[in-house]
């Protein structure tokens, strides 16, 4: 049995509200969320998509960037950034993934295989992430091989009227198939898949009709999950009218494994880095697209928070001793979460003095330590904030 997907975007909920939890229960095991595109762009639902699916239990999460052509390793950045700041928990997720979505843009332009590279070898770099956490959308129809822009599934020109009737196409009498110029000159400017780092290739590639996501699917045998420049797929959008807990209209992929650990195990590899980790060429990149020194605080100091407090609750959990009772156990982890809560309302305030004017940068330390920050983390982001606002 294939486990399933859905990739979804702001689009999704113009139809009407996700409903993640019903669709994380209907069998959906995989779900990605677009947060950016080019270097400007943040889906307008990211946010409340992202607090919405961080307590489903979807056992693989994820965002995805629609490349555009040139300047990877800054969209790269600009998607990152855009992750820290909607979901900095993304660390201390099981499985989480990222997408690169690879197609035509509505310049009618599309990204090479060098664009993708280099995206993807950003973001692992940026995050230290295993590059088999990096997923790439590189649809068949623009990145497949030969034979390129014919199409079989298209009437004979009898029952169309004649050349032209059908996009701007001719027939083909010795194959019987209909010629797309358009289509054939994008597969062909595509240059294919070669050279690709990135191999965990999600493809697409529809069957017909409407209806349940699990009904519509073709099999682990089909012929949708053919190889193209010698990858095969690994993730496999079979259509984009599904319906998924209730909402029509959907993005449905299946994976051919058999149990939500071997979903997991695609995607191996849990090395990622904190903001305290990141090298001065990391923080420039974060400082193109955070904006103010005061928002850049603010960030900063959100992801450093989120990504201590699944390793903080850990440490606290097994410090227990096995026989205490229950209720003490609870009232020492609350009394622990209430001194880190106490902790980000300290930096909240600080960083609004900050917006303000109430307090300079030279004088942050210091605020943020009475804040209940540790000395070395208060420093750090001092120091740094101190050269960003330069």
């Amino acid at each position: 049995m294939p486990r399933y997907g859905h990739d979804a975007s702001h689009y999704d909920w113009g139809r009407g509200a996700l409903n993640l939890a019903a669709e994380h229960a209907a069998g959906i095991d995989l779900f990605t969320y677009k947060a950016t595109e080019g270097t400007s762009y943040v889906d307008e639902v990211l946010s409340s998509t992202m607090i919405e699916a961080r307590p489903v239990g979807f056992p693989v999460l994820g965002t995805y960037h629609f490349l555009w052509p040139g300047n990877a390793a800054a969209q790269a950045d600009f998607w990152l950034a855009a992750v820290e700041e909607f979901a900095s928990w993304w660390r201390d997720h099981p499985c989480w993934i990222w997408q690169i979505d690879a197609e035509t843009t509505s310049a009618g332009s599309h990204p090479t295989v060098a664009d993708i590279n280099a995206c993807g070898d950003r973001i692992v770099a940026r995050t230290g992430c295993s590059p088999k956490r990096v997923a790439v959308y590189a649809p068949h129809w623009l990145y497949g091989g030969k034979p390129r822009g014919l199409r079989s599934d298209l009437p004979a020109p009898a029952a169309t009227g004649g050349r032209g009737a059908v996009l701007d196409a001719s027939y083909h009498e010795p194959t019987g198939t209909w010629r797309v110029p358009a289509a054939e000159a994008a597969l062909a400017a595509s240059g294919g898949l070669a050279g690709l780092r990135y191999q965990l290739l999600w493809a697409s590639s529809y069957v017909g009709g409407s209806g349940d996501f699990k009904t519509l699917y073709p099999g682990d045998g089909a012929s949708q999950w053919g190889a193209y420049d010698g990858i095969t797929p690994t993730i496999l959008q079979y259509t984009s009218s599904a319906t998924i807990a209730g909402q029509h209209t959907c993005d449905a992929n299946a994976i051919r494994v058999n149990s939500v650990a071997d979903l997991q195990a695609l995607f191996e590899g849990d090395n990622v880095t904190s903001p305290s980790q990141w090298s001065a060429a990391d923080w420039a990149a974060f400082d193109a697209h955070a904006g103010s020194a005061a928002n850049h605080a603010a960030l900063a100091i959100e992801a450093q928070v989120a990504g201590n407090l699944s390793g903080t609750i850990n440490r606290i959990v097994s410090d227990l001793s096995l026989d205490q009772a229950a209720d003490s156990k609870l009232n020492t982890l609350t009394a622990k979460l209430g001194d880190l809560v106490g902790q980000v309302t300290a930096v909240q305030t600080t960083v609004g003095k900050l917006q303000t004017g109430q307090v300079d940068v030279q004088g942050l330390a210091d605020d943020l330590m009475a804040g209940g920050l540790p000395l070395e983390l208060a420093q750090q982001i001092a120091a740094h904030v101190t050269l960003a606002a330069k």
